[in-house]
């Protein structure tokens, strides 16, 4: 048996014999008897995926491949993997970024870099994230809503939606960067980059640097932060936010009158 692909998986034999992967060559060889028929199980780890028989494996059933020996029989199993990066995002979801994939336009695809995440928000446009602290990659990335949160924000809303992220409990501090794609021009002053760490803190207003650039000839907002870590693991949602304009409704004392044909008439200021 023979592997290709990126991924990682084992291909196993029934009669036993053969425990083949890329850590254990060894055993992806057997001789059996003329005459037996094997099959041959391919099983994906971690994050790859098994896509398919090559070689001499013709008769096949998904994962499952059935030889019948009356010669040499070399069989090929590919396994490709789904997050080549380990950064938690598919390949597929990182590879349809802005720019070709390359959401950061820093040269080289956001799915073979760990410390670049790029992934949709809520409304399709996509966020792109790079962590310029080494060893200080963002982890578990997800994008959410407000209204998916335990603690809500009663000072600002946030139209662009919000991210929950980790920082590794061995970083003091990680320098991030947000590009927001689809966010044409920086916010007014008045808003700001809200966050929580979601096991301790309220909502803070968080350090934050705006600005406008150019990637593959749109304008992208970016947004710089340092996280600081208290060493323990950071979970970090944030975004950016929107002032609450809390409407002010006043009635001062009814005024009443009577015209001149006696009739009374009351009127609201």
């Amino acid at each position: 048996v023979a592997l290709a692909g990126t991924g990682t998986g084992t291909i196993t034999s029934k009669p036993t014999g053969l425990a083949c992967s890329k850590t254990n060559e060894a055993n992806c060889t057997k001789d059996y008897p003329t005459g037996t028929a094997v099959t041959l199980i391919a099983k994906a780890e971690g994050t790859a995926t098994f896509t398919g028989w090559g070689g001499d494996c013709t008769d096949i059933q998904d994962h499952l491949a059935f030889v019948t020996i009356d010669a040499k029989k070399t069989c090929t199993a590919t396994f490709e993997n789904d997050d080549i990066d380990g950064d938690g995002i598919a390949n597929a979801i990182e590879e349809t970024a802005p720019n070709q994939g390359d959401g950061n336009a820093d040269n080289t695809p956001d799915s073979r870099q760990a410390e670049v995440i790029s992934l949709p928000r809520k409304d399709g446009s996509y966020l792109t994230i790079v962590s310029k602290t080494v060893g200080c990659h963002p982890q578990q990335v997800k994008t959410t809503i407000e209204s998916d949160q335990p603690s809500q924000d009663t000072q600002y809303d946030f139209p662009n939606g919000l991210v929950s992220l980790e920082l590794p409990a061995t970083c003091d501090e990680a320098q991030v960067k947000w590009y927001y794609h689809g966010l044409t021009t920086v916010p007014p002053k008045d808003w700001g980059f809200r966050a929580y760490d979601a096991t301790t803190q309220p909502w803070n207003t968080l350090a934050a640097t705006f600005k406008p650039v150019q990637i593959a000839g749109q304008p992208v907002v970016t947004v710089s932060l340092l996280l600081q870590n208290d060493h323990s693991k950071i979970a970090l949602v944030g975004g950016i936010g929107q002032p609450v304009i809390l409407a002010k409704i006043q009635f001062s004392q009814d005024a009443q009158t009577i015209d001149e044909h006696g009739t009374d008439t009351t009127t609201l200021p």
